[in-house]
């Protein structure tokens, strides 16, 4: 008799959980913020946004240094690289979404000045400030630390993307 109650308890426990899971499962999966192209994240304190664009070859296009230099701005460099070139196995071909009009020129470089040499390890007063200005061939990153010159590669990493074709 104690059997047969612990079973039908059992029972009513189990048909209570499955009938309350399917309900607590989202239905709506995916990630909550959808992915941008060519926009930065998290966003900064000062954009200037214009409707024109460059084209990029990853074949014809490199990082300059115009300032100081290290080894973890090297290994930056490297991992920037790879990580900007990942989707690009061959040739980038010109976005045919865009009209030929808004379409500038073609990045080549990204100088990149670093205006004090590296610091081994980050602290509390580290100065991760970076400014980036892009013209019609080539861009801008500067920065006083190594610090600023990290985040404004991966600002940098951001406002490009592969086009559809």
């Amino acid at each position: 008799m104690h059997y047969n109650n612990l079973i039908t308890n059992s029972f009513v426990v189990c048909s209570i959980l499955l009938f309350s899971v399917p309900q607590s499962f989202n239905q709506n999966v995916g990630p909550t913020v959808k992915m941008t192209n060519g926009q930065v994240w998290p966003k900064p304190v000062l954009q200037h946004i214009y409707d024109e664009y460059l084209t990029f070859e990853p074949e014809n296009f490199h990082f300059n240094i115009t300032g100081y230099s290290c080894d973890d701005l090297q290994d930056a460099f490297k991992r920037y690289n790879s990580m900007l070139f990942l989707k690009a196995t061959k040739a980038f071909k010109q976005n045919t979404s865009l009209s030929m009009d808004l379409i500038i020129g073609k990045m080549e470089v990204l100088n990149v000045q670093m205006t004090n040499p590296c610091e081994n390890y980050p602290s509390l007063n580290m100065d991760e400030k970076y400014e980036i200005k892009i013209n019609n061939s080539s861009g801008l990153l500067l920065a006083s630390s190594i610090w600023g010159i990290l985040r404004g590669l991966e600002t940098f990493s951001q406002l490009i993307y592969l086009g559809t074709d």
